[in-house]
């Protein structure tokens, strides 16, 4: 087998007895060169470098920075290039078996990952990492990252994602995911000093990161990312219109229903006695008596003889019944009129615009959170709305202002994350109101399971998808 040469990338703070450990590894690899980008000149820092044989290129802490290491990835000459941080502590042996499966070419890029689950309600690197890994469709790289070192990659890999892509982590692995390399996260066991890892950055900036790099990845690979739409009948909303019905100066309560016979009524009387005076029910796909008992119920009702899909129902009954305020229920969850009052409130007499469900007690002291939820925090974080937790349009009940109507558009109702960035960035006043259970009473429908896993869920995530690119829109123009 052709022997494969290595170059060690290294870079960090002064330390001399952090770096003459680590060097001592290292130097156990067998490696070409050892690179070492170091700040703030210091004369027993060179003479261990010198003692190991490894080459110090010195810079200020400012430019101490994941751009040096794109800078180190252009001056290194091996086949192989690992990369580490002065901050390390770590075995040659762990080490080795990052850099051989690349050197035998088994993978184009080894990342270093460990037994983590992102922490409910707190955004880092972990956690960006896991929804992109998430987003891309690699679940199996958990939370594995080029923000963290080791990680080791071949030069071929690297000239595919180009070198300068190491100064942006996020984006170097979503290019290499875009261009078919085949990456591997191994658990590595290590230890970092956090008195010296100084190669970091704030909160701003790692969503900031997060968002420049999903713009590259969305724009390539749909603004869904190939995630289900789950038959959403999105183009019959071109057709639907008021009909020249007079505007309900009033509340109006949106629910869509299909095949719900047995709930429908009971949900239309909770609405009804919780205050509003209009009810419109969107029967479709229906093959039982769910249009007849909402009619008897006091509800009109706009019928389809197949289904409409998710929440399609919210933007028919919001284009067809023009209305002051709107109460969105689903046909199938009987919900207190006590509840749903207070949604009512906040909307007709509070001057809030968007009122939501807020499911954040609910989750409160969880240990884990499933992509859903994961997906609703990281669309909030994204829209600096951490206040708004896991709470968005996806969950019913939840109240709008004819105001907040028409600068979302009730079209975007059918996809409720980007009815949600829409609201969020135009600076209405969106707020979680209380608490109403939904998830232990939501139904999970036979067909919405497949061999690929549970499809509503990946819906929602679509739906994430499909709201962060309203988020990318917004805030760098309209995508080349």
């Amino acid at each position: 087998m052709e022997q494969t040469s290595l170059s060690i990338i290294i870079i960090g703070q002064n330390n001399v007895g952090n770096l003459e450990a680590l060097l001592k590894e290292v130097k156990k690899l067998n490696c070409l060169e050892i690179l070492m980008f170091l700040s703030d000149y210091n004369e027993g820092t060179q003479e261990v470098a010198n003692r190991w044989g490894a080459q110090v290129l010195w810079g200020s802490p400012e430019v101490m920075s994941y751009k040096m290491r794109a800078f180190g990835a252009k001056r290194a000459k091996g086949d192989v290039l690992l990369f580490l941080d002065t901050s390390l502590a770590i075995k040659a042996v762990d080490l080795k078996r990052l850099v051989s499966i690349v050197q035998t070419k088994k993978v184009d890029l080894a990342i270093s990952t460990h037994s983590y689950s992102p922490q409910p309600g707190y955004f880092n690197y972990e956690t960006a990492e896991f929804m992109l890994n998430m987003i891309a469709n690699r679940r199996d790289l958990t939370c594995g990252s080029l923000y963290h070192v080791p990680f080791v990659i071949s030069r071929e890999a690297l000239m595919l994602i180009g070198p300068s892509s190491l100064a942006v982590p996020p984006l170097a692995k979503l290019i290499a995911i875009r261009k078919g390399l085949i990456i591997q996260a191994l658990h590595v066991s290590t230890k970092i000093n956090s008195k010296l890892y100084k190669v970091s950055i704030g909160s701003d900036l790692l969503l900031e990161e997060c968002l420049q790099s999903l713009s590259y990845w969305l724009r390539r690979n749909g603004e869904r990312s190939g995630y289900t739409n789950l038959r959403r009948r999105l183009d019959i909303l071109k057709s639907q219109n008021n009909g020249n019905r007079p505007f309900h100066y009033g509340v109006t309560a949106i629910i869509p229903a299909s095949n719900e016979e047995d709930t429908i009524g009971p949900v239309i009387k909770s609405a009804l006695n919780a205050g509003a005076s209009q009810v419109v029910v969107v029967e479709n796909g229906s093959i039982d008596n769910t249009a007849k008992i909402a009619k008897e119920a006091g509800a009109q009702v706009v019928s389809f003889p197949y289904r409409i899909g998710h929440d399609v129902g919210r933007s028919v009954g919001a284009i067809n019944y023009p209305s002051s305020y709107y109460l969105f229920l689903d046909g199938d969850m009987v919900i207190s009129s006590r509840e749903l009052k207070q949604f009512i409130t906040a909307v007709t007499k509070n001057d809030v615009d968007v009122a939501l469900n807020d499911l954040s007690l609910m989750l409160k002291g969880k240990r884990s959170w499933d992509e859903v939820t994961w997906s609703k925090y990281f669309l909030n974080t994204s829209l600096k709305r951490e206040d708004l937790n896991v709470n968005t349009l996806t969950a019913v009940p939840h109240a709008l202002s004819n105001r907040a109507l028409e600068i979302i558009g009730p079209e975007n109702l059918a996809v409720p994350t980007v009815g949600m960035v829409r609201a969020v960035l135009s600076g209405l006043n969106v707020q979680a109101i209380r608490e109403v259970d939904v998830i232990s009473k939501n139904k999970v429908r036979s067909d919405h399971r497949s061999d690929k896993g549970n499809l509503t869920e990946q819906l929602i995530v679509g739906d994430m998808c499909q709201g962060l690119y309203e988020i990318i829109l917004h805030k760098y123009g309209r995508i080349q």
